[in-house]
């Protein structure tokens, strides 16, 4: 199992013992983190929405980054059901798992 899916698995079964909460009073919104692969979106992120869209979030944002993000956000535009499309773009976020994106992402959250 990659570390992508790893994540997204903890978020799942996280979000699905808030999910008991009536959605009025939860304050966030899901985010997904796009992977991609030269610049391009990875073909798996389709399955990765279904089960964004699973917890009944009306929220869902996507994170965007890398060095070129222009065909990602193209892409990702395609996809319906997307609250914001978030672009974080910086040679350094090329790697999606480096220490620069575990900082932006905590910083999207905070």
């Amino acid at each position: 199992m990659s570390m992508a899916a790893r994540i997204i698995k903890q978020m799942f079964v996280t979000r699905r013992l808030l999910a008991s909460r009536p959605p009025s009073s939860r304050s966030f919104a899901t985010l997904v983190l796009s992977e991609h692969f030269e610049g391009k979106l990875n073909p798996s992120f389709g399955s990765v929405l279904t089960a964004a869209q699973q917890l009944q979030d009306p929220q869902i944002d996507v994170l965007v980054h890398g060095e070129d993000t222009a065909e990602q956000v193209e892409a990702l535009q395609k996809y319906a059901g997307l609250n914001k499309i978030i672009v974080a773009k910086h040679a350094a976020l090329q790697n999606p798992y480096g220490d620069y994106m575990s900082k932006l992402a905590l910083q999207i959250v905070s």
